[in-house]
């Protein structure tokens, strides 16, 4: 953990720190406000002779009612969302990229549907050898509109781009048959539609009868496609043993093509995300005792006890970097030596300049603190008249800007070593200058500096020795796979390879997760109120636990003495200890913690801090609350037939269009790749 050592002054923890590598999340395109827009512009025309409304769906079996197995027209080779009330809820979420436009004779409101394609020119920068695709065939039948006082006509398109084309036009004519037969209501055809440039925006097909200035009966969005979403899965077979180490490094793992395969053909292609598995896999030897308990169930099976998942992820995590370490060890001491090689070089220059004028502001900032509080020592509110000081303020705000410089120049030293472009570099990279911002110096920064933290990569890791992971020897629910929600690790389990049929489904509904998706039964009231209240008695017993420790030492006064020889001894600490201590003390929190000691040595309490602090990260939980509600789709387990992220079902093929746009929200484990207009 970044902070382990306890403090001299007992200060609270401030946040993790964040730093400049850290990525924002990617932006909301918009689509509904584009989508008013759109309509705005509309002239949607008059009634011609074909009172219909065009229903669009990915096959003919979509268009009679089959999803999931019974949909065998439909692979996953593109992404496409229609609007289905009983399979895709009726919740917030499940509403809110459906906007009403068509009402048809019996009052049913028209979902304009989603349809997703590759662009032609993300071909030049997938590295999975396998051509995305950029063309599919849908199915559109005519059900009845308004009345019934015309039944025959035509279908006219107008995809309002030359991107975007049917049958190779952007406008034109659609008939029933090769005869130019017109259509009748509740006749179906199937037609082409290709993406043949990129698309920057939202395109929406319009459809109207006969042609351009007749009714419009259907419109269909194409998403765009100018960024594809790339990472890497690495594949780790997991061996139980009593030592953390790698056994051996392979190539040409068996499950390579049926995942590149699954993932960029079936599932994760229709949300643009392109996804190349590593030739090179590892197999891992781990200390058993390192483990949770693995038990054994009643048919002599080996399983993990699904209460224990999470600490189970922790000790693989840990296994896997004590192995690297040991493997790699010699390669980390020379990357370091250069770092500090590099350092050395510029002693006499920004660096050494950076390094004495930090030390000697912070020697000056805690001078002044103990000069001002001298001073205001015999006063009332002697800690906030300190830290409010305006010479204080200054003194703080100087040392921070040189502290930030001296990081500057440590960040560079870990950017420019030699080794930069070594594709193991970029494991210690972050974890060196999160060092560096807690204060330390990589130049003391021993060779334990590996952590396994993906960085545009997925860790699958395999397990031969472990069937599945259950609540008890006795239950019947077995779980083949678990991933921690968003952070890039997958754990299967040998359930999974018994029932090969499912498996790449599987791994990709456990890929799903750590892409940061849920399971679509979780995106309900009752797991939302469930996790309110989980996390609301998370911060009253926080604030219980901190009114405890307010009575028993806030409420003894601090002598001035007392805080002053603290002070002297923050300089008689190493380097490393100087600063991290130093920093803590300028932190905001805990000068708010100092200030809080003046209420309790004048008996004027007001709202304590900790108080505060509760009102704080309950209105911060009352705000996530209000946000998770729009985000419900009142779904039960298997109701969605097919969802890569629901349990319960046969078939496993399809993605939602905003899980599209959530998964490429990660933009730590998906690398954006902008195409050329």
């Amino acid at each position: 953990m970044l902070y382990e050592e306890s403090f001299d002054f007992d200060f609270p923890e401030p946040d993790s720190f964040s730093f400049e590598t850290i990525e924002p999340e990617r932006e909301n395109d918009g689509f509904l406000e584009k989508y008013d827009a759109f309509v705005k512009r509309l002239n949607k025309g008059s009634l011609k002779n074909f009172d219909c409304v065009a229903q669009f769906y990915r096959s003919k079996e979509q268009m009679e009612g089959k999803l999931g197995v019974n949909d065998v027209g439909y692979t996953g080779s593109f992404g496409f969302q229609r609007y289905n009330e009983s399979t895709d809820g009726d919740g917030k979420l499940s509403l809110k990229y459906f906007p009403d436009f068509v009402i048809d004779r019996n009052n049913n409101k028209y979902k304009l549907p989603f349809l997703s394609l590759w662009s032609p020119k993300s071909r030049t920068v997938v590295s999975n050898n396998i051509s995305p695709v950029s063309k599919a065939t849908l199915w559109c039948r005519f059900d009845l509109g308004v009345d019934n006082s015309h039944n025959s006509g035509i279908l006219y398109y107008d995809t309002g781009t030359p991107k975007v084309r049917i049958s190779g036009k952007q406008k034109g004519v659609i008939y029933k048959d090769t005869d130019e037969n017109p259509f009748t209501l509740g006749d179906d055809v199937s037609f082409d539609i290709a993406c043949v440039d990129t698309l920057t925006d939202y395109v929406f097909v319009v459809f109207r009868e006969t042609d351009s200035s007749g009714k419009i009966i259907g419109i269909l969005t194409v998403v765009p496609n100018n960024s594809i979403y790339k990472t890497e899965v690495n594949i780790v077979n997991i061996k139980l043993g009593y030592e953390n180490r790698f056994i051996s490094n392979n190539r040409n793992h068996p499950l390579r093509q049926p995942l590149l395969k699954h993932f960029n053909e079936n599932s994760f292609n229709q949300s643009l995300i392109s996804i190349d598995v590593n030739p090179n896999y590892k197999i891992l030897n781990v200390d058993r005792n390192q483990l949770p308990k693995i038990n054994i169930d009643s048919n002599g099976k080996p399983f993990i006890n699904s209460s224990s998942n999470q600490a189970f992820h922790e000790a693989i995590k840990t296994a896997y970097s004590e192995a690297i370490v040991k493997e790699e060890g010699d390669y980390i001491t020379r990357l370091l030596v250069d770092v500090r090689r590099y350092i050395a070089y510029k002693e006499d220059t920004e660096f050494e300049r950076e390094k004495r004028r930090l030390k000697r502001t912070a020697l000056q900032l805690i001078n002044l603190i103990i000069k001002k509080f001298k001073q205001y020592s015999k006063q009332d509110y002697a800690y906030t008249k300190t830290f409010e000081d305006t010479e204080i303020l200054k003194s703080i705000a100087d040392y921070t800007e040189e502290r930030d410089a001296y990081r500057y120049e440590l960040f560079k030293a870990v950017e420019n070593s030699r080794y930069k472009d070594n594709k193991d570099y970029d494991l210690i990279r972050d974890k060196l200058k999160v060092k560096i911002m807690s204060g330390q110096d990589v130049t003391t920064i021993d060779n334990n500096s590996l952590s396994l933290d993906p960085k545009y990569k997925i860790y699958v890791f395999l397990y031969e020795d472990i069937y599945a992971s259950k609540e008890s020897t006795d239950s019947l629910a077995e779980i083949a796979g678990f991933a921690p929600n968003g952070k890039g690790f997958c754990h299967i389990f040998n359930m999974a390879f018994t029932h090969k049929t499912q498996r790449d489904e599987l791994i990709a509904h456990e890929a799903g997760h750590s892409f940061g998706l849920k399971h679509t039964f979780d995106y309900n009231k009752e797991e939302v109120d469930k996790e309110y209240r989980d996390d609301l008695k998370e911060i009253e017993d926080e604030r219980k636990s901190n009114i405890k420790k307010y009575n028993n030492k806030g409420g003894e006064k601090i002598s001035a003495d007392n805080f002053i020889e603290r002070l002297k001894n923050l300089k008689k600490h190493n380097e490393y200890r100087f600063y991290f201590e130093l920093n803590k003390l300028v932190e905001y929190e805990t000068i708010e913690f100092f200030k809080e000691k003046d209420n309790l040595n004048e008996s004027q309490l007001g709202i304590p801090f900790y108080q505060e602090k509760y009102l704080r990260d309950k209105e911060t939980l009352d705000e996530k609350f209000k946000g998770d509600l729009k985000r419900i789709l009142n779904l039960k387990k298997g109701q969605t037939q097919e969802n890569y992220m629901d349990y319960d079902i046969p078939k496993r093929k399809s993605f939602w269009y905003w899980q599209w746009a959530e998964m490429q929200k990660n933009v730590k484990l998906l690398e954006e790749i902008k195409l050329n207009k």
